[in-house]
């Protein structure tokens, strides 16, 4: 699945879960992105991935402030 042309979104099957597979391509990830000096995550607190993430090294960026305009739903004036 594809967000977009730059954007890939990894989606790793239920009954996958839990053999590797999301930490080897995080790992993956990180050496070919050597000399990044730093990755940014989007995922929601409460969802079973972010504790993957912090697993895999993750942490929550305090001064970092994410903002979100929901457009679906909302009544515009």
């Amino acid at each position: 699945m594809t967000i977009d042309d730059f954007t890939p979104s990894l989606l790793d099957a239920a009954d996958r879960q839990r053999s590797g597979i999301g930490t080897a391509l995080i790992n993956a990830l990180e050496v070919r992105l050597s000399g990044v000096e730093q990755l940014y995550l989007l995922t929601a607190r409460e969802s079973p991935a972010h504790r993957f993430y912090e697993h895999c090294g993750f942490r929550s960026a305090r001064r970092q402030g994410v903002m979100v305009k929901r457009l679906v739903g909302t009544t515009q004036e």
